[in-house]
């Protein structure tokens, strides 16, 4: 079995830039008088730079083992999920991630994983799977997409609501 992870400063950097901006968004969610970040572009916005960033946060995989029976086993800060090597049908890397593509759906690694120059060559990649897996697979949405769907329109319709008391407190 071989292991592959990412340095622990990683981690503890970026938890803490997302713990700051996190308790300015907080604010500003709680009380519309506040604005920390800045008058230049809307309140919603870094809302929803620090929830996708959040988001990447606890779901991204930090932690990569390849086992000799023929499967992965990739572990986030929320889950650990196993995959067979059969089953990954496209590997993609874009934007210092790597995306993984398998039967079961789709995982995120991140391509800062120390040991080895780059994690994608790690993963199996065959053109025969990927256009087999993809007229297998049927497009299902899944609870947690339909989760991410509603969590995204409140925040928006939140985000709106927000703004146009911001320009009646400063009409007034």
């Amino acid at each position: 079995m071989k292991k592959y992870t990412i340095h622990p400063i990683y981690p503890i950097v970026i938890g803490l830039g997302l713990l700051v901006g996190g308790i300015a968004c907080i604010k500003e969610l709680l009380d519309p008088n506040v604005h920390e970040f800045s008058w230049l572009w809307p309140r919603v916005l870094p809302w929803y730079l620090f929830g996708y960033g959040w988001y990447k946060f606890f779901t991204l995989n930090f932690l990569v083992e390849v086992h000799d029976e023929g499967y992965f086993r990739l572990r986030s800060l929320m889950r650990t999920q196993a995959i067979n090597c059969d089953d990954i049908y496209h590997v993609d890397d874009k934007y210092g991630f790597i995306r993984i593509f398998h039967k079961n759906g789709k995982t995120s690694v991140t391509e800062l994983i120390d040991g080895i120059s780059s994690i994608k060559s790690v993963f199996p990649e065959k053109a025969e799977r990927e256009q087999r897996a993809r007229s297998e697979i049927l497009y299902v949405r899944s609870w947690p997409t339909i989760f991410k769907v509603f969590f995204a329109s409140v925040l928006f319709f939140y985000g709106i609501y927000v703004e146009i008391i911001q320009l009646n407190l400063h009409a007034k």
